[in-house]
């Protein structure tokens, strides 16, 4: 198990416990378009770590926390801090972006923009997109035992029932 991904869960938890607990401290972290047009690019970063309620918190930690055993068994730390935080920053410019191509209409109710769910989303959609595309290689059928990942795994492909290409990864040992 990686250090890191349990210090990330517990930073998460202890910031989205206190602002839970704590209005003013909330809405000095949260994602607020005015102060962030008014030079509070920090709160961009800030409100990924901030959850509306314990459920909203938990199902997301929930997830990074299975999700980050693979993601941490597959690449290095850096390379999964880098994706989960990249993906809170571009949750927050794209809503940015969708804020100011219609200001007053698709986001006018919206709750706002809190929680870890875009760097969770990227690093799931990250891990999905390298599980089906490893290095880029497209499967034919010649390509069988070929060594790819990190750690030099051995893919194997096989045919199912319905003749449908099946990938087993197989770690070497």
């Amino acid at each position: 198990m990686n250090i890191i991904l349990l210090l990330l869960i517990g930073v998460t938890a202890l910031v989205s416990y206190k602002a839970i607990n704590n209005r003013y401290f909330f809405r000095k972290y949260e994602f607020h378009i005015g102060s962030i047009k008014s030079g509070e690019q920090l709160r961009m970063f800030s409100s990924g770590f901030l959850h509306v309620d314990f459920q909203h918190l938990f199902f997301n930690m929930l997830v990074l926390y299975f999700i980050g055993k693979s993601f941490s068994n597959l690449f290095n730390v850096k390379t999964s801090l880098n994706i989960y935080f990249l993906g809170i920053l571009c949750g927050a410019m794209a809503y940015l972006l969708v804020y100011n191509l219609f200001p007053n209409g698709l986001l006018k109710t919206s709750v706002g923009l809190v929680g870890a769910s875009a760097g969770v989303r990227a690093v799931l959609i990250f891990l999905c997109a390298f599980l089906c595309f490893p290095r880029g290689l497209i499967w034919t059928q010649n390509s069988t035992n070929r060594k790819f990942g990190p750690r030099g795994e051995t893919c194997r492909v096989t045919s199912d029932v319905q003749n449908r290409q099946v990938i087993h990864l197989e770690p070497n040992m």
